[in-house]
């Protein structure tokens, strides 16, 4: 099994990468040292995490930890927003951010929760959520591309309202969807 190491997609002084893409082939069981968050513009596919499998379509957004285990068959034409980045080193923390309770369940909590719960930091956006997610998400390829004076920091300032956007929305409604029902849309 192959294991991925954020040094393979970015320099040891940005550990950030992204692309925007369509994916056609399913992948190999992998691990990485990196944060992964994956958004779901269209198509569809089977992600396995864990050994556990969830059909992934439009308006899925998903938060892969270090180490997990995870693939992806089935693939029809998934349009993606992929993000490969070490969180640690790339921003300082704010502590507003730290505070939120949906950033503790995607970012920081779940790693601990791997091998006693379900694979739980996913969910679905509405499409106004979706729109505002896809905005945020280009303005974040487009200064990653064009590498213009300051896009490092244009980028961590857009990471970081793009992470804050998530946690708002995985916060409340999260922690009783998931104890009472197998549904995972918010809104």
């Amino acid at each position: 099994m192959k294991e991925y190491n954020i040094l393979e997609f970015a320099r040891i002084d940005f550990p950030f990468w992204v692309d925007k893409g369509v994916h056609t082939k399913p992948y190999s069981p992998h691990t990485h040292n990196f944060i992964e968050l994956e958004i779901i513009l269209s198509g569809s596919a089977d992600h396995i995490v864990e050994g556990r499998t969830y059909h992934i379509k439009r308006g899925d957004v998903l938060v892969i930890m270090p180490s997990y285990v995870h693939e992806i068959q089935n693939v029809d034409n998934l349009e993606i927003y992929n993000y490969k980045f070490d969180l640690d080193k790339l921003i300082l923390l704010e502590e507003d951010l730290e505070q939120l309770s949906g950033f503790q369940a995607l970012f920081i909590l779940q790693p601990f929760d791997k091998y006693q719960h379900d694979y739980t930091s996913f969910m679905t956006l509405e499409e106004e959520k979706l729109s505002v997610v896809h905005i945020l998400s280009e303005l974040i390829l487009n200064e990653w591309t064009e590498k213009k004076a300051g896009y490092k920091l244009s980028i961590k300032s857009y990471l970081l309202t793009l992470i804050t956007f998530l946690s708002r929305l995985f916060s409340k409604p999260y922690r009783s969807l998931c104890e009472n029902t197998a549904d995972y849309s918010y809104g």
